[in-house]
């Protein structure tokens, strides 16, 4: 429920702020088949619009002073509008209603009704429903006492007053009343004036203690009176804060309603922003991944760099192994041919000196053929083993390259072309 709407509701209701007239009253009376009572009379000439309007009741009534602080006592134009309606409708009495006696007085001025309201909304508002009957009974125990015979009759003859008054007025004479008997006798005057003297006392006593229990009790109702007043005007400047409270919350909401769309706005075009960024990212993370490969690459390429270095110098070492054992045998075969050589020419200038001799001598005649057919051979085998020992040489330096079986499937060429320099 929405306590700032119900209050400003229940205050529209309350104090309309709007006049009324007697045609709409009429005009209200002629749409309306249920009972209408107004409240708030307090003239005669009030009253008899009222009667002609066609009201079912009238309740007499100040509204307790609220309105009009300086307007007269509801109490004191009770009789003027009961002497004014008579029985043409009923008469009621508001405002003002503290105590029984307040009561008797109204019934007696010719009400057919009371009605008690700020007391019994003083106690609802102090202890709820028991408050209010707590009051109603305090009402109805200050009103027991004033209902003594001679109230009741002084009552009946108010009553019988007015009803004979408004006879009158319509040509009907009052029944006359009888004749008290004076032969009773002195004893019975006697004992009814004691008797009226002991119920006159006990009717003051009475009165006495109905007049300090109706000052108590309208001591008490005043008092609850400034309470609720104090705690209505709490409650009204609570309403008023709760106005600007509402106002503010208000506000609030539609900064923070624009403060969110512009936030949001901003998300997105970031979000627009990072779109452009998509292409660069890719490309980025393209150029990372080249990157990436670029160095696998360069990982095995210098395992491929260091294997060719370690090959090289195998390569270099069995080299120069080879030329040692190559320039070996070469001075060997060097030395071998010198001799072969150096034994050719002697035998051949042996031979070519003894053929030339003029007498007879140990080489004369000698058959140098065979000899030459020998060094023949000589110089294949020493050929033929030059040419052993340079494949020998050639097979090593093939066996220490990687061949076409041993490269994997997926080489680069450029590192077989890398091997191959």
């Amino acid at each position: 429920m929405d306590i700032l709407k119900g209050s400003m509701e229940w205050e529209d209701t309350i104090f309309p702020g709007v006049a009324h007239s007697w045609p709409e009253l009429q005009f209200l009376r002629d749409e309306w088949d249920g009972q209408i009572v107004v409240k708030g009379i307090q003239s005669a000439v009030d009253a008899e619009l009222a009667v002609q309007a066609g009201v079912d009741g009238i309740i007499v009534s100040n509204h307790g002073g609220r309105q009009y602080d300086g307007g007269i006592g509801a109490l004191d134009a009770l009789q003027e509008v009961t002497l004014a309606v008579g029985n043409r409708t009923e008469v009621f009495f508001d405002s003002g209603v503290r105590s029984g006696a307040d009561i008797m007085k109204a019934l007696a001025l010719g009400a057919k009704a009371v009605f008690v309201r700020r007391p019994v909304a003083c106690g609802l508002a102090a202890t709820g429903e028991a408050g209010a009957a707590h009051v109603m009974r305090c009402l109805l125990a200050t009103t027991e006492p004033t209902l003594h015979p001679h109230a009741l009759a002084a009552t009946s003859n108010r009553g019988g007053s007015r009803q004979g008054q408004s006879s009158g007025a319509s040509g009907q004479q009052p029944a006359e009343m009888a004749p008290l008997n004076r032969a009773d006798g002195d004893d019975e005057v006697r004992a009814e004036k004691e008797r009226g003297l002991m119920l006159a006392e006990e009717l003051s006593k009475s009165l006495a203690d109905l007049n300090a229990l109706s000052n108590e009790t309208t001591r008490q109702l005043d008092n609850s009176y400034y309470s609720i007043l104090e705690r209505l005007s709490s409650l009204r400047s609570t309403v008023a804060s709760l106005k600007e409270l509402a106002t503010t919350m208000r506000a609030l909401d539609d900064d923070f309603a624009r403060g969110a769309q512009q936030l949001v706005g901003d998300v997105e075009t970031q979000l627009d922003a990072f779109d452009a960024f998509r292409e660069p990212q890719r490309r980025l993370q393209g150029l990372q991944a080249r990157v990436a490969h670029g160095r696998d690459t360069i990982r095995v390429l210098g395992a491929r760099v260091n294997a060719v270095h370690r090959r090289v110098e195998r390569w270099e070492a069995l080299e120069g192994r080879w030329q040692q054992k190559m320039r070996q045998r070469l001075r060997v075969m060097w030395g071998v041919m010198a001799a072969v050589i150096l034994v050719l020419l002697g035998l051949w200038i042996f031979h070519y000196t003894a053929a030339r001799t003029h007498g007879p001598a140990i080489l004369k005649g000698f058959n140098g053929s065979r000899i030459g057919l020998n060094l023949s051979r000589l110089e294949s085998e020493l050929i033929n083993d030059t040419l052993h020992l340079k494949r020998s040489a050639t097979g090593a330096l093939a066996a220490l390259r990687p061949g076409p079986e041993r490269e994997p499937a997926d080489e680069d060429p450029r590192l077989r072309a890398f091997d191959e320099l």
